[in-house]
Order: structure tokens, then C-alpha cells, then sequence
């Protein structure tokens, strides 16, 4: 082979290595900037969600503080130090604020009474975790939350779009409630004295009564009166026999 010959296959050599080496550090800066991409995507993603936590941070703080009807749009921006941008980007009205803030609620509670029926196993044992809070006790902590759940309810029932909406929410309560009593009842082998279904309903609608009528008459509501219908609607059975041992013993 000729030195020539030679020299222009080194030649050759050396240029196909530095368009190898040219090709490794493209991909190595495609696969950076990929990774940089990722990076600020999820920036961008974390960014918006700790945005649309403190604005319902702050919706929450303004409706507590003007109520749902009189308290805008701007002064949530303004509590959360967001501009009304903000708030139009994250939830489309001030009614999808409040209801991202129901919707939490309703789930707490859920958790709340699923953990108590989980706890206890039975319905009567769930009735106990009832009594052992009282429920003058609980609508004094939720007062606020409640009397502002009564004024959209107002306005819902003012606004059809709003209350299919809300309407909506308190199925999907229901049916979840519905659920959770059919585990419990199953799980002990009894049957409801009613409906099934019909139980959520009553509920929902006991609680919510009795603390419009506690709201409006302090310290009027019986101490025992929630836990006493909780406990009829839920296990009858055990609430005769309790009344009937009330009874022998002259209570």
C-alpha cells in the first residue's frame, strides 16, 4: 500500500471519529435539553398547583371573613398576593371556587366518617363513635363553614346552572355514603330497617336541619337528640332495646 494510499485512509479515519465524536456530544446535549425541558415542565406543573393552593387558601379566609355573596374575585386575588389573572386561570368563576373549596370539604368528611365506621365495624359501634362526639360540639367548630355552605345553597337554588353543578357534588356524597353503609352492614351480617339508599338522604338532611335551628336558637338543640335519630336510622334494633332498658330502669 502506498504511503498515499495510507495517508488518505487515516484521513478518513480521523474524520469519521470526529464525526462520531461530533454526533455523541449532539445527542448528549438533546438528551440535556430533554431533561432541562422535564425539569422546568414540572417546575411550571408544581408551580401552578402551589398557585391554586394558596388561592383557595385565600378564598377560603375571604368568604369566611364577607361571605360568599359579597366577597369578589379581586379581593381573593388580593389576599393571596396574585393578580385577578390569577385566579380567572386556575377556576373560571368565583361559584368554581367555592365549590373546589366544597368539594374538599365533602371529601374530608367522608374520610372522617368512613374512618369512624372502618374503626368501630358495626353500626352499632358506629352509632357510639356518634355520641362520643357532640354535635353541638362539632357546629360550634364548623360554624363558619357552615353558615357559608347555607348561603350557596341559597344562591345555587337562585342560579340553575350553579345548583346542577352543586346538585351534583351531594350525588356523588350520597352514593359514597351509600357505599360506605352497605360495607358496614354486610360486614356484620344485618339489614337496614330502610332502604338503603334512603339512609345518606336522611342524613344529610338531619344534619343539616338541626343546625340551621341550632344556628338560629343557641343552646337549645337536646344534647342527645342528633345521636338518639342517628341511632334509629342506622341500627333500630339496638335503639329499642335501649329504650326499653331506659324504661326498667325509670330513666
Amino acid at each position: 500500500m502506498s504511503k498515499k494510499y495510507a495517508m488518505i485512509l487515516l484521513s478518513i479515519r480521523i474524520l469519521i471519529s470526529i464525526i462520531l465524536y461530533s454526533i455523541r456530544i449532539l445527542m448528549g446535549m438533546s438528551r440535556e435539553e430533554e431533561q432541562d425541558m422535564t425539569r422546568k415542565r414540572l417546575s411550571r406543573q408544581e408551580s401552578r398547583l402551589q398557585t391554586r393552593e394558596r388561592l383557595l387558601e385565600a378564598a377560603a379566609s375571604v368568604f369566611s371573613r364577607r361571605g360568599f355573596y359579597v366577597a369578589s374575585v379581586d379581593e381573593v386575588a388580593e389576599e393571596a398576593g396574585f393578580s385577578k389573572g390569577a385566579v380567572y386561570s386556575n377556576f373560571a368563576s368565583k361559584e368554581e371556587l367555592f365549590m373546589a373549596l366544597l368539594d374538599r370539604h365533602l371529601e374530608a368528611e367522608l374520610q372522617s366518617v368512613a374512618s369512624q365506621f372502618i374503626q368501630r365495624g358495626s353500626p352499632g359501634k358506629a352509632e357510639t363513635a356518634v355520641q362520643r362526639r357532640s354535635f353541638a360540639t362539632y357546629l360550634e367548630e364548623k360554624r363558619t363553614w357552615n353558615v357559608l355552605t347555607f348561603e350557596f345553597l341559597v344562591y345555587a337554588m337562585r342560579h340553575p346552572a350553579v345548583q346542577e353543578r352543586l346538585a351534583a357534588r351531594y350525588r356523588i356524597a350520597r352514593s359514597e355514603l351509600t357505599t360506605l353503609l352497605q360495607g358496614m352492614y354486610q360486614a356484620e351480617g344485618d339489614l337496614p330497617a330502610l332502604p338503603i339508599e334512603y339512609i345518606p338522604w336522611a342524613l344529610l338532611a338531619l344534619g343539616t336541619g338541626l343546625a340551621l335551628q341550632a344556628y338560629l336558637e343557641p343552646g337549645a338543640l337536646p344534647a342527645d337528640l342528633y345521636a338518639t335519630i342517628v341511632k334509629r336510622l342506622i341500627d333500630p334494633t339496638r335503639a329499642s332495646e335501649d329504650t326499653s332498658t331506659s324504661s326498667a330502669r325509670g330513666e
